[in-house]
């Protein structure tokens, strides 16, 4: 159960049945390196895209976007109609964090912005941009799946 304290937005069935409307989570650096991704839908319903692709891709959006609209924020959401993605970035700026949802709902905000206290927390900038350029990533990042696990199960 979560529960939203302070919040001025009213809480809906759908903040409580939050799970049927999250598709898939991204988390990646900003050099395009893929730390972890969760799909919740079916496989059949899945992309079969290469997860390095998908994490490129981001990443040329998001820097296309900066440059199209001449800004120095990143983008924060795209509404496909059926699906959104929201981004968020860490504080350094380094680690993006991608939902595909189908509801731009106010627990996936809260949700993924406690997660990205948690990585914050546990990874220093230095030491994951060391364990990147190293090469060394999937071993350390492995802990990812027990952070993501708390807030989104």
């Amino acid at each position: 159960m979560y529960v939203l304290f302070g919040i001025k937005e009213r809480v809906t069935w759908k903040e409580h049945d939050w799970r049927q409307f999250l598709i898939k989570i991204y988390i990646l650096h900003k050099s395009g390196m893929l730390l972890y991704e969760n799909t919740y839908l079916k496989k059949k319903e899945s992309d079969d895209v290469p997860p390095l692709v998908i994490s490129g891709g981001f990443i040329g959006l998001i820097t296309m976007l900066q440059h199209i609209v001449k800004s120095k924020t990143s983008v924060r959401t795209i509404d496909h109609g059926d699906r959104k993605l929201m981004f968020k970035f860490n504080a350094t700026e380094k680690i993006i964090f991608i939902l595909l949802v189908r509801e731009d709902l106010f627990i996936f905000r809260k949700k993924i912005e406690d997660l990205i206290e948690d990585f914050d927390v546990n990874y220093s900038e230095s030491e994951a941009d060391q364990l990147l350029e190293k090469g060394l990533y999937p071993e350390k990042f492995r802990d990812l799946k027990t952070i993501f696990k708390l807030h989104f199960g």
